[in-house]
């Protein structure tokens, strides 16, 4: 890890060469790609591609010593930082290119006639080594996601590389069921659209909401009719994330709902911030507000194992988050995931304005 930290490449070489144990990680969870990653040395990232190690961290290098000089204190704190960091444009600017760059927008666009194979599968490589770091570093998760759909030969995921689907684009069979269900794959991971039936922002909390029905003791009536009628644009994000974090948002205010306040209303609707556009959604639970005061409120997210612990994880890089309630000191906004307030530390700000109900607001941008 050391050497991964400290960009130290002939180190790195000898480490490997010399057969360092490739199967651990810190105490922080980071491996020695991680720290590469977070520093952004090619150099070295060359190195470890060359020696067949994988992006997909399954491959570890030595630990951190702290005797080496590194202040562990600092080291921890930083680490946290890089962790914590919450960048949804980057992450939003990375997914458009799937429907902007010519390289990898047929795996969600319908296919140009006289496409060719083999520079398409190409083209995919180029195009998605060009955002695999970042990505990666936004969402592991949804990296691997695509990359199983871009390159995985395995016929059971029947995605761009494997051979009955060559075998339909050698074809000509370009807009064949195969090719269509798995452009709807691609979409699916990473876009909202609510022109779209089958990615639209209805047609996902319809979904949810169907899957929570089945659990005994969910009890809220959502109510979902606004979003019928919405014109919103389409956006981009890890919509995987994003469903596990709504799921879990209907959850906690099903376990705290008293029997009167078993009511759940979903908007959406477009907004300006300071010039720049975005989706906000709002999960409205009618007639409830919080018991505690704002400052545990907004510290409830340190809370390992707890529903907000976990709504923020999966929402970090995907949405802007935040509460509207009236607390026990008043009537506040709870900023949980916010990237221009103090490196993203959560804020407690107090609202004048009259709160009709315990609000989570997520924002996107478009």
């Amino acid at each position: 890890m050391l050497a991964s930290w400290e960009n130290n490449i002939e180190m790195i070489k000898l480490l490997i060469e010399h057969g360092a144990s490739l199967k651990e990680i810190d105490n922080d969870g980071f491996s020695a790609f991680d720290y590469i990653s977070i520093k952004n040395n090619k150099n070295i990232l060359e190195v470890f591609k060359n020696k067949g190690l994988s992006k997909q961290l399954e491959d570890k290098i030595l630990t951190i010593d702290t005797n080496h000089g590194i202040d562990k204190n600092k080291l921890d704190e930083w680490l946290t930082e890089q962790k914590n960091k919450h960048e949804l444009q980057k992450l939003s600017k990375i997914l458009n290119k799937f429907s902007s760059d010519e390289k990898i927008r047929y795996t969600n666009h319908p296919l140009d006639e006289k496409l060719n194979y083999d520079i398409f599968r190409k083209d995919l490589e180029i195009g998605f080594e060009e955002i695999s770091a970042d990505l990666e570093s936004l969402s592991d998760s949804l990296h691997q996601s695509i990359s199983d759909l871009l390159f995985s030969e395995d016929e059971t995921i029947q995605g761009w590389s494997s051979e009955i689907i060559k075998n339909e684009i050698e074809q000509g069979s370009l807009s064949s069921n195969l090719i269509t269900e798995l452009q709807d794959k691609v979409k699916k991971l990473i876009v909202v659209k609510p022109n779209d039936k089958k990615i639209s922002l209805l047609k996902r909390f319809i979904e949810i909401r169907k899957s929570l029905k089945k659990e005994e003791d969910f009890e809220l009536n959502i109510d979902l009719n606004s979003l019928k009628e919405i014109t919103i644009d389409k956006f981009f994000t890890d919509t995987k994330r994003f469903e596990q974090a709504i799921e879990t948002i209907f959850q906690d205010i099903n376990e705290n709902s008293k029997d009167d306040t078993k009511e759940v209303i979903v908007e959406a609707s477009e907004i300006s911030i300071d010039k720049v556009n975005m989706i906000e959604i709002r999960i409205i639970h009618i007639d409830s507000h919080s018991s505690q005061n704002s400052e545990d409120l907004k510290d409830t997210i340190s809370k390992n194992g707890g529903n907000f612990k976990s709504i923020y994880n999966n929402l970090l890089s995907v949405c802007d988050w935040s509460i509207d309630t009236v607390c026990s000191d008043g009537r506040y906004r709870i900023e949980y995931l916010y990237p221009q307030i103090d490196n993203n530390k959560p804020h407690c700000n107090p609202i004048e304005d009259t709160i009709r109900s315990f609000t989570h607001i997520l924002r996107f941008y478009k």
